[in-house]
């Protein structure tokens, strides 16, 4: 009977793995934030710089929040998945899970919980966070774009180009009338100097 538990629960999760695999590959890009809620301080501990490298090795293209983000992201931002890490430490223990979150908040994948008995809170928390990274290099990330808007029912108008008309400044000249006098000039050694 243990067996077949086993057998179930590693179906469950290997199909809730490849659900998770095909959704996330269309997304090309990762934003972590500069601090997350636990943080007193921007990158303490470098919880956030270690989370983007990691990310970044993976094959995700990653940015930091305040970055300056690519006209593609820029224009659209259901393209990036948010990397949100959950704080569930207690007084003996550090307690993580990473969660990708999409533009509409939702969460798309969730690592298990990793944990740490370690004392010094830098070792910990990037003990914790690379142990949970063990779930999202399962993953195997490749990108494959797909229309993430569609996924989600929401149509993205695309730029219409603007109708100009092409001003045409032409030059005003006087009029100089070229028709033949029919007055005679008198002889120029007429004309007293």
């Amino acid at each position: 009977m243990n067996k077949s538990i086993l057998v179930a629960f590693f179906l469950i999760f290997s199909s809730y793995l490849s659900f998770a695999q095909k959704y996330i590959n269309n997304y090309k890009f990762i934003i972590v934030p500069k601090q997350y809620e636990f943080q007193k301080s921007e990158d303490s501990y470098q919880i956030n710089s270690l989370t983007k490298f990691l990310f970044e090795r993976d094959g995700f293209i990653t940015f930091f929040s305040t970055d300056a983000f690519p006209a593609e992201l820029a224009n659209n931002s259901c393209m990036a998945l948010k990397a949100m890490i959950k704080n569930n430490s207690g007084m003996l223990n550090t307690k993580l899970k990473i969660d990708l979150v999409d533009c509409y908040n939702n969460v798309v994948f969730s690592t298990n919980e990793a944990k740490s008995k370690e004392k010094n809170y830098k070792k910990a928390y990037q003990e914790t966070i690379r142990m949970a990274f063990e779930d999202i290099d399962a993953l195997n990330y490749t990108y494959s774009p797909e229309n993430i808007s569609e996924a989600k029912n929401v149509q993205i108008e695309e730029e219409k180009p603007v109708n100009t008309q092409e001003v045409v400044i032409k030059e005003v000249l006087p009029k100089v009338d070229n028709t033949k006098t029919t007055e005679a000039l008198p002889p120029a050694s007429a004309i007293p100097a």
